[in-house]
């Protein structure tokens, strides 16, 4: 588990005993490799082993190492740099990248969970669409939940191109979830949820779909619009 949420790192701090929290953190790793001092031997430090599992089991790579929690005046600090272009001009999706690359390499895992960034914010773009990784937006049922799912989905539709990609099944929504919070399991909740998902992914993420003869049935089927009902289970709107 990497804990990307850096604003509000938890992972550290819930499932680490305080005795066990590695020397050093995400943010550590991020701001030493603005300056190109992220060695090899720096993930080895910033790893360790939660005793909610029998070993080998969940390794864990805390946001705040033991250092910077020894040092906590700096943690800001570190913080207002950790976001910044690399001196290579590595912008932070790429060093996200090297990141995970190189504690895969160290650990060897079977799977990969990140915790992301909670919050509106630019970089979790970063997350979201340059990690190939599979995302999962847990949203609990409330208005104010979905305008900041609104705001969010729409600045990823601004800063990705569906056309980069060869097929439906490259396409980077594809790998959007959304999972129903603090869910009654009825059904009726269930369908509120995907009411309120759909109005949002509709307006955002989904390819519109307009009026068309049977002639151009065909020329549509190619362009593998994006775009599902609100009562598809299938559809990446549909409450998980």
């Amino acid at each position: 588990m990497v804990d990307l949420d850096l604003e509000a790192p938890g992972l550290g701090s819930h499932i680490l005993h305080p005795d066990m929290r590695p020397e050093f953190g995400v943010l550590d790793w991020l701001v030493e490799d603005l300056v190109g001092n992220a060695s090899a031997a720096l993930p080895a430090e910033m790893v360790a082993e939660s005793l909610l599992i029998d070993s080998p089991g969940l390794s864990v790579a805390p946001a705040i190492g033991r250092r910077s929690g020894e040092y906590s005046q700096g943690v800001l600090a570190k913080l207002a740099r950790g976001y910044l272009e690399g001196e290579d001009g590595s912008g932070f999706a790429q060093r996200l990248q090297r990141m995970i690359a190189s504690l895969e390499a160290e650990v060897e895992p079977d799977v990969v969970l990140i915790d992301s960034r909670a919050g509106l914010h630019e970089t979790v773009a970063a997350n979201l669409l340059h990690l190939g990784a599979e995302v999962f937006f847990f949203a609990v049922d409330v208005p104010a939940t979905w305008e900041g799912y609104r705001y969010l989905l729409a600045h990823l539709a601004q800063l990705a191109t569906v056309g980069e990609f060869e097929n439906l099944e490259a396409d980077w929504r594809q790998r959007f979830h959304m999972v129903h919070a603090r869910s009654s399991l009825r059904d009726e909740g269930r369908r509120a949820f995907a009411a309120n998902a759909y109005a949002v992914w509709v307006d955002t993420l989904y390819d519109a779909v307009s009026p068309h003869d049977e002639e151009a049935d065909e020329v549509s089927d190619e362009l593998l619009r994006f775009t599902f009902d609100e009562a598809d289970p299938a559809a990446p709107h549909w409450p998980h």
